[in-house]
């Protein structure tokens, strides 16, 4: 223990443990073997410390949790926020009170997750972790950046658990590459968990919506560049009435998505793809006044 640290008498300690200089130990703080702590650390009563190691000038918040991660200098962890096996949190970030971090997670300097929020994949190039999967206008995000093909993949097997096996869906896009990209990914999702797809391919969202309901499907999706803003993704979602998703389903997708908690089918289950675009086009036909 360095010079100047001071330890509440019912804080327990497992030796051995490395503690620098001018640290602070709250009341009830429990200490495992093996953990390191830097200089000028602050540890909040009730925190549980399983084998960490923490950077000089971290602040643990009250009954927050720390296994066996690894916290840079200056990081925040608020009250009882849960940091889980292998993650790595860079210099200057803030984790959320009550936030949980996924085991073998990276978190790269000076990012923020929210409050309440649950972070399973790399936060890197986003400058927040957010609490909600879904927005004002759907799922969106930073086109390549947030909204990335192993993104899309998780949101397509979350939105498939939570339909009847066997369900089929509908997938419609705008004609940009990277829209074409994410829907393949969400497409590769959906069938992991047993959905089957009617692949709308290039089609507007007023068509996308219309004709849903005469295709017997359990939902829908649009994905297209924010009209708003050129770098930003939306996947809007419907339900089979080509009607967003209603708040409960939406809270209940979140749920499989940030648990991970969805069903993979078996390998004769898996979802088949169709294409009732083309037929659509094939078979209608459009007079010249229109």
């Amino acid at each position: 223990m360095g010079e100047g640290t001071r330890i509440d008498p019912s804080a327990r300690i497992e030796p051995p443990a490395l503690i620098g200089s001018r640290c602070e130990i709250g009341p009830r703080v429990r200490i495992s073997a093996g953990t390191i702590l830097g200089d000028r650390v602050v540890i909040g009563a009730g925190a549980d410390l399983q084998h960490p190691i923490v950077g000089d000038g971290a602040i643990v918040g009250e009954e927050a949790q720390l296994w066996a991660c690894t916290l840079s200098r200056n990081v925040r962890v608020h009250r009882r926020a849960h940091v889980m096996e292998g993650v790595a949190i860079g210099t200057g970030s803030v984790i959320g009170e009550e936030a949980r971090i996924h085991p073998d997670v990276r978190v790269w300097p000076s990012k923020r997750v929210d409050a309440g929020a649950t972070l399973n994949r790399n936060l890197i190039w986003g400058a927040t972790a957010a609490r909600n999967l879904f927005g004002h206008r759907g799922v969106s995000g930073l086109a390549n950046i947030e909204i990335t093909p192993e993104f899309a993949v998780k949101l397509g097997a979350a939105w498939g658990a939570t339909l009847p096996p066997g369900s089929s869906v509908t997938i419609s896009r705008d004609q940009r590459n990277i829209c074409r990209m994410v829907s393949r990914a969400l497409i590769s999702g959906l069938m992991s968990v047993g959905a089957s797809i009617q692949n709308l391919e290039a089609t507007a969202i007023p068509i996308a919506r219309y004709i849903l309901p005469s295709l017997n499907a359990a939902g829908g999706c649009h994905i297209r560049i924010d009209p708003d803003n050129s770098d930003r993704i939306v996947i809007e979602i419907f339900d089979s009435n080509g009607i967003n998703l209603s708040k409960a389903l939406e809270k209940k997708m979140e749920a499989a998505f940030f648990k991970e908690d969805y069903r993979r089918a078996r390998l004769e289950d898996i979802g088949d793809i169709s294409y009732p675009a083309r037929f659509w086009t094939t078979t209608t036909a459009v007079s010249p006044a229109t």
